[in-house]
């Protein structure tokens, strides 16, 4: 069995959590470091992370000797401690995971004009999104994958509404409605989208939510995505 196989086969016991290192490997931008029985450390080539699912063992720790790592995204509480000391990580993001499983496009009104965003538009995007570097938003935008919403019109490209997209790193996210405009059931409507565009690649719709973000959690329930057991970590 490869180790490509190896870690498929220790991914798949638990989907939810694992999909975004199932994500990348499907995608084919993954170097895979390790894979056992005990589990899978990659490096995912675009967005330039490296990613584990693992129990916390002594030889799985050992998995990081002689890695430089500035940017790390796990499924196992248990070594952020170790992992902190190690690359004297500053930064701890927590999330819970939310997934699409069901493999039919969700049905929603379409009342936005829903395109690649213009230079001027993400102007916008920086000011109202600065969880992402100007260069890391421009490499989303290469990708095909950072999309601007826009006022539906007969006659001309409408006012900008907000915009929607997928992390380097392949899950949903980047969704952002402006002020003037929510309430509206806007968010909703881009979510569908970026759900469908998923699905029509063939990519796991999957999304990670900060664990206060409680307006992000009610809107991933009303769509019926799935919440994984646990949470998951950006260690930077």
């Amino acid at each position: 069995m490869g180790i490509t196989e190896k870690a498929k086969e220790y991914l798949i016991k638990d989907i939810l959590t694992n999909c975004g290192l199932l994500q990348v490997i499907n995608r084919g931008s993954a170097e895979i470091l390790q894979a056992d029985n005990t589990g899978v450390l990659l490096f995912d080539n675009i967005g330039e992370a490296h990613i584990l699912s693992a129990l916390y063992t002594e030889d799985t720790v050992k998995w990081f000797n002689n890695l430089n790592c500035d940017l790390v995204f796990l499924t196992e509480r248990a070594f952020i401690p170790y992992l902190r000391s190690l690359y004297g990580f500053n930064n701890l993001l927590e999330c819970h995971q939310f997934v699409y499983t069901d493999k039919k496009p969700l049905m929603y009104e379409k009342r936005l004009d829903i395109g690649t965003p213009t230079d001027e538009e993400m102007k916008i995007i920086r000011q109202y999104y600065n969880k992402l570097s100007d260069n890391e938003l421009m490499k989303i935008r290469s990708l095909g994958n950072l999309y601007s919403a826009r006022e539906a019109t007969q006659s001309a490209q409408g006012s900008m509404i907000g915009f929607v997209g997928s992390h380097l790193e392949g899950s949903m996210g980047l969704l952002e409605i402006l002020p003037e405009y929510r309430r509206l059931g806007y968010g909703t409507e881009l979510e569908c989208f970026i759900i469908n565009n998923f699905l029509e690649k063939g990519l796991i719709p999957f999304c990670q939510v900060e664990i206060n973000n409680d307006k992000s959690m009610k809107l991933q329930n009303k769509l019926n995505l799935t919440k994984a057991s646990g949470n998951v970590y950006w260690l930077y």
